[in-house]
């Protein structure tokens, strides 16, 4: 079956992903409907959906509110609408009429034309080959000749998914703050339209741009699961409008609040990219297909072994130097790391928070040669190197911000909002962005580094009509584009407010010993841990990864602080070959089969004490024998 199918006739538009598909219809008036999401329909079976009666005509509304995939403004529809623009004569109302379609292998893109103003719009769409995923986004284009006047967009999601009736609506949503951040919160939701975000002006702590609905009775590995998100770092926000009707769409963008967008004649805006997916199976299985599509599709580099990482910031904090990294360095590559980062305070003036960011030159007192001696002595002794920067920022006792006090993002009549003792340097601006690329090239270009961990510990203030949040981002995603074309070696990871890792300044020899044989446990699974299909077993307490050729598992199990002082029960295992058999590879001991482990269960012998935990290795060894001796 095709990803993408169309009925001319019918004017309708199959989308198929894995399991699952996405169906698309015009009316009439040109209104696009989201006519089906869920399990997979041929295209044929799709057609039938036209012959269901359509809904009832109500007193004040039009009976399609809620139903359309492009939800423009206009007409008496009430839903929220993901598409809203104001003219230049004062008029908001869109009327759109249907221009044309393309199809190339797994992608789909639908035009429309207003019917009096110069504003095109398409609709793309994207099947994700092997997933239930279907990306989205939109795009404006103003098709005026150059005397026309400018357009005004004043929000423009980057898709509106209709879901089916189901019998409720629950919310699955992520909340949190600094250190606790990915909390998984679930509610019914209220009718009316309930509004996730963040207007930080960077995705945060407190939400993720990620939100899941189920009719109230999926669970861990049964029910169905409609999932959404956004490709997006910076402001954004998923409305769930639940309608009287009992229609729900899922309305998911860059939040456009207080930020508008002006288009001129032959401006275009095009939106992030929003992924939805329909899967079975549970949460446990829209994790699973999550995992998959992010690793086939997000993650650069995704079987690239990760290294076991040691940051230096918990040890010394801002006091760094050449001569106690290197000594530093030695003690961690005893312990079998392989991958050494210097943090804070390597750079400037920076002997506390409040002064030397923005100068990103080393300390010559520090490193009076330069970072050249310690990164040869880090590779010199097996491991990369790897450097703490946060370009995005400037503290007022620092070079740049006494030269360039107008690349702060700030208001002139306002106080400017100090943060951790720094600023935001508004990368809106392409001067700013190019400076801040060309000086990060520069320290890449003169130093042997493997690794940058990219900081960014404060949110944005005083934003203003100059100061895009949407062009801050673009800014920021197109100069780490630069750096790894440039440097395709380079590996950069995204540290939003990152805490501490290992102190292992603070540890006695004992326990650097037992670190040591830590890391060599991980190192003996990362394999199946990093490249394994990961299960949720039961309670919050176990998990389980098979690798995806079933040829081995990692079980990592705790006491859970709510049954301290309980005997840990035997944990059943999944997606195992029930014919197989499997091996401790710790004990070598007797073998396990896999029928007995999915319905017995595995069993455990956890230490003693709250939050003792334990690993085990299985490998699949033979078949059961078919016959009792």
């Amino acid at each position: 079956m095709p990803a993408i199918a169309h009925s001319r006739d019918h004017r309708l538009w199959v989308l198929t992903a894995a399991e699952s598909c996405y169906v698309l219809h015009l009316d009439d008036d040109d209104l696009l409907h989201g006519l089906h999401w869920g399990p997979a329909l041929t295209p044929e079976q799709a057609v039938t959906l036209l012959d269901y009666p359509p809904p009832r005509p109500r007193s004040c509304e039009d009976p399609r509110d809620g139903t359309l995939d492009l939800s423009a403004a206009g007409g008496a529809r009430y839903a929220h609408a993901g598409l809203q623009v104001r003219f230049a004569d004062g008029t908001r109302d869109l009327e759109l009429r249907f221009t044309g379609h393309r199809v190339a292998e797994n992608d789909l893109v639908l035009t429309f034309a207003d019917n009096h103003y110069p504003l095109a719009v398409e609709t793309h769409y994207r099947v994700c080959a092997g997933s239930p995923a279907i990306e989205r986004r939109l795009t404006a284009r103003h098709t005026g000749d150059p005397s026309a006047d400018p357009i005004r967009i004043t929000r423009a999601d980057s898709a509106t998914w209709i879901l089916p009736t189901l019998a409720d609506y629950r919310l699955s949503q992520s909340y949190g703050q600094w250190a606790a951040e990915n909390q998984v919160s679930r509610s019914t939701l209220a009718r009316g339209a309930t509004v996730l975000g963040s207007g930080r002006g960077v995705s945060s702590h407190h939400a993720s741009p990620w939100a899941m609905i189920d009719d109230g009775s999926a669970t861990g590995e049964h029910g169905a699961v409609y999932g959404t998100t956004l490709a997006w770092s910076g402001n954004w926000q998923i409305i769930a409008d639940r309608l009287p009707s009992e229609r729900l769409s899922l309305s998911v963008g860059a939040a456009h609040v207080p930020e508008t967008r002006l288009l001129e004649p032959g401006d275009e805006l095009s939106t992030p990219v929003s992924v939805g997916m329909y899967t079975e199976g549970g949460f446990g299985a829209a994790s699973r297909a999550w995992h998959d599509y992010i690793r086939a599709n997000v993650i650069p580099h995704p079987d690239e072994a990760r290294p076991v990482l040691y940051n230096s910031w918990e040890a010394t904090e801002f006091d760094v130097s050449v001569k106690a990294q290197m000594a530093l360095a030695d003690r961690a590559a005893a312990l079998g790391v392989e991958l050494f980062v210097m943090d804070d305070g390597w750079f400037g003036r920076r002997v506390d928070d409040t002064a030397g960011l923005g100068d990103w030159t080393p300390n010559p007192d520090r490193f009076p040669d330069g970072l050249g001696p310690l990164i040869e002595h880090v590779h010199g002794l097996g491991m990369k190197f790897g450097l703490w920067v946060e370009p995005e920022m400037a503290n007022p006792d620092s070079d740049l911000y006494r030269a360039r006090p107008d690349w702060i993002i700030s208001r002139p009549q306002r106080h400017r909002t100090r943060i951790r003792e720094q600023h935001v340097l508004n990368l809106a601006r392409s001067d700013v962005a190019e400076w801040v690329h060309a000086t990060i090239e520069r320290l890449l270009s003169e130093n042997a580094i493997d690794f940058l961990k990219w900081d960014m510990n404060r949110p944005l203030t005083e934003v203003g009509d100059d100061t895009s949040v949407i062009d801050y981002v673009t800014n920021l995603y197109a100069i780490l584009d630069r750096l790894r074309a440039d440097h395709p070696a380079l590996r950069i990871e995204n540290c939003s407010s990152g805490g501490g890792r290992v102190d292992l300044a603070a540890c006695p020899d004992a326990e650097l010993a037992r670190l040591g044989e830590l890391i060599a446990a991980y190192k003996s699974v990362r394999h199946v841990v990093q490249l394994g299909v990961q299960h949720r077993l039961g309670p919050s307490h176990a998990v389980q990864f098979l690798a995806r050729d079933g040829s081995e598992l990692v079980v990592l199990a705790f006491h859970n602080s709510s049954r301290f002082g309980r005997p840990a029960a035997a944990l059943p295992l999944r997606a195992l070959d029930p014919q197989a058999v499997y091996r401790d590879t710790a004990t070598g001991g007797g073998v396990h089969h896999g029928a007995v482990l999915m319905t017995r269960g595995l069993p455990l012998d956890l230490p003693a004490g709250e939050c003792a935990s334990t690993l085990i290795h299985l490998r699949r060894v033979g078949l059961s024998p078919h016959r009792m001796e």
